[in-house]
């Protein structure tokens, strides 16, 4: 086959999703893959198809492509319409195609230019390296890899996002689930064949069941894998929630703190943040505030699981039930973030006891039985719960909604199917996750709501849509965590998520640190550890005013940046031994930032850069925020190189280039 660009492959599956069906299965024991549709109706670049198999079995197939890029997104949805039920569904497929691609070459030994591969992404696993590129596997004719999450977490392990690609033409897989979702990719005549959808798939539809099925998204590149996702980190930018009309303009500078400290902590910490003029736009109270148990337990980070599911406000830690916070943080100007965790109730939990029959049980005798999952499915639940929050937002002014997912769910989901319902708990459960967020964001025009799952587990697109991670992982929640490893996540994260934030725990008091956490937003905490008096906190906070004062001015300055293209100009990786170096920049304003570590054991001391999309025939500044002089350099000076000297190990450097 010949070279192809992004709009001919575009093209070339618009032109097939008008004939017909993308997705593949069974249906009864047989085969059904590219159905002719028994209706096609077309619309502003959305191609709705419909399919009628017997037994009452209807397929909507619905594929979009959005008018600016070279992409298109594909989701179904099954209806039973007759009188009994379905025929047997199995192995379904809501992408079963192959994404043609240049003959590969075979010379002998395999190169990057050879064969055509799949490249594959660690998850958010409390790793070194999470998001880094995990594998390149070059596809043979033989080859067949299936990949999945764990924990019905779409990003757990695994990310839910792939590159097929071959020299510089290539597609970002990206699959919308946020369960237990699988991929497979295999080698064909006119190039790689990639399947996604419901890890396991075996029921039947009762008659008048109607469900949604696991989207995929396909976006092109044809100029290289770098310049690919930046193009897809631009349409990211375009779907989030970020930057639209009354919603947060930007991913959050925000405080965080425990949720548990009395109200009289909370007040200190605000009057330190007025105090100091600090732009902090968001305060974040995490876990601890709820339940009833006495006030040093409140306080202590490892006593909030244990109440989850009793949503009522601990008396003894926020007596004036945060409106003391409330005024104080409206007074300064910044938003309120308030933690939940309303898809999981402890057994013995005012939740649970209420309405058991609202939760999914594992039912497999684990050491986590008194642990229960809110089944979305229910109707009823979910109405409730949507009230429930929406009292705390009411009463509260919460502009942020912190919703967290620290639970395997996969026994959950499955344990409670039928033998012939095998995946219905699973879709109706991400169906109805689905409908509340959507409600909950159409009855409150100005609510932002955070993405955490133990960190940045449930990443997948069509959460990416809804919400914003700020949280993007719990590794450096462990104490034996490397900054390094922040950096490789900074590097991997940044091939796909222009809008997220991470956390600086600021009372380490290292530049170093703090410059591993730059993104377009970031959570500074400055409190760990159970704090019960004023005056104790007072004193921790004024030991961190300079740093934090330091911190704050250098990103406000080079925080625009984070959102807008990036390039690596080193490995993905954590390594010790080696320098890391990457760089993001912005085409319209021609100017960006670039970052230079100098890791903890790297015995070299200097280093050349050639910086990237720097237009060799004008004229840049450079600003280097550690005491070196601004350097005035012509494009054709950067593009050979930028020289870099960090004469210690475990120091960083950053510069910002602006277009005289």
């Amino acid at each position: 086959m010949a070279k192809l660009s992004a709009s001919q492959a575009r093209d070339y599956f618009y032109a097939l999703a008008k004939k017909i069906s993308l997705f593949s299965m069974k249906y009864g024991g047989s085969e059904i893959r590219s159905l002719t549709p028994d209706s096609v109706c077309e619309k502003n670049g959305c191609i709705i198809k419909e399919f009628h198999l017997p037994h009452g079995l209807t397929v909507e197939e619905k594929t979009t492509f959005p008018a600016d890029y070279s992409a298109f997104e594909t989701e179904i949805v099954l209806s039973a319409r007759g009188e009994a039920d379905t025929l047997l569904i199995e192995d379904l497929c809501v992408f079963d195609c192959v994404i043609p691609c240049e003959e590969d070459q075979l010379t002998g030994f395999p190169t990057d230019n050879d064969y055509a591969k799949v490249v594959s992404y660690r998850g958010w696993a409390r790793e070194t390296e999470e998001c880094c590129p995990k594998n390149n596997y070059f596809i043979r004719k033989t080859s067949v890899y299936t990949f999945a999450p764990i924990q019905a977490r779409s990003c757990d392990e695994t990310m839910a996002y792939f590159d097929v690609c071959r020299k510089d033409f290539g597609a970002v897989c990206a699959i919308g689930w946020t369960a237990q979702w699988q991929a497979r990719f295999h080698k064909e005549a006119e190039g790689v064949n990639f399947a996604c959808g419901l890890q396991r798939s075996h029921f039947v539809l009762h008659a008048g069941e109607r469900v949604i099925y696991p989207t995929a998204l396909l976006f092109f590149y044809d100029k290289g894998f770098e310049e690919g996702h930046n193009g897809f980190r631009r349409y990211m930018r375009e779907i989030s929630i970020v930057g639209k009309p009354n919603r947060a303009p930007l991913t959050p500078l925000a405080l965080g703190t425990w949720g548990g400290f009395h109200e009289e902590i909370h007040e200190t910490v605000l009057s330190w943040i007025e105090r100091n003029n600090f732009p902090f736009e968001v305060y974040w109270m995490d876990a601890g505030w709820f339940g009833e148990c006495s006030k040093k337990d409140a306080a202590n980070e490892e006593a909030w699981y244990k109440l989850v599911g009793n949503w009522g406000i601990n008396p003894e830690c926020h007596p004036s039930k945060f409106q003391g916070v409330k005024a104080h943080a409206e007074k300064i100007g910044i938003k309120t973030l308030l933690w939940f965790e309303l898809e999981r109730a402890m057994q013995n939990s005012e939740e649970y006891q209420k309405h058991p029959d609202w939760y999914l049980g594992r039912r497999d005798g684990s050491d986590t039985a008194d642990q229960f999952l809110l089944n979305w499915g229910n109707a009823e639940a979910l109405e409730y719960t949507l009230q429930k929050l929406s009292s705390f937002v009411d009463s509260i002014g919460l502009t942020w909604y912190r919703p967290d997912f620290n639970v395997d769910a996969l026994p959950y989901l499955r344990n409670n199917d039928e033998e012939d319902r095998q995946g219905v708990t699973e879709l109706k459960y991400v169906e109805g996750l689905y409908t509340f967020l959507d409600r909950l964001l159409a009855k409150y025009p100005q609510l932002m709501v955070d993405n955490c799952a133990g960190g940045g587990n449930r990443m997948d697109y069509q959460m990416q849509k809804r919400t914003v991670t700020l949280w993007r992982s719990d590794y450096n929640c462990y104490a034996d965590h490397v900054v390094e490893g922040l950096q490789a996540a900074n590097m991997g994260g940044s091939l796909f998520f222009p809008n997220v934030a991470h956390g600086l725990h600021a009372w380490h008091q290292t530049m170093y640190r703090a410059r591993s956490c730059y993104l377009s937003g970031m959570t500074v905490n400055v409190l760990h550890g159970a704090c019960e008096n004023a005056a104790e906190v007072e004193r921790i906070l004024n030991e961190q005013t300079n740093f934090i004062r330091e911190v704050l001015k250098e990103y406000a300055e080079v925080r625009e940046y984070y959102n807008k293209d990036f390039y690596a100009h080193s490995a993905f990786n954590a390594d010790l031994y080696s320098w890391c170096a990457y760089q993001f920049h912005d085409p319209e304003k021609d100017e960006g930032v670039f970052h230079v570590f100098r890791r903890a054991s790297s015995v070299q001391g200097n280093g050349v850069y050639c910086l990237k999309q720097i237009d060799e025939d004008k004229t840049y500044e450079v600003k280097s925020f550690d005491g070196l002089p601004t350097r005035v350099c012509s494009g054709k000076e950067l593009l050979q190189g930028l020289a870099v000297d960090i004469p210690c190990a475990g120091e960083s450097r950053l510069f910002v280039y602006r277009k005289v």
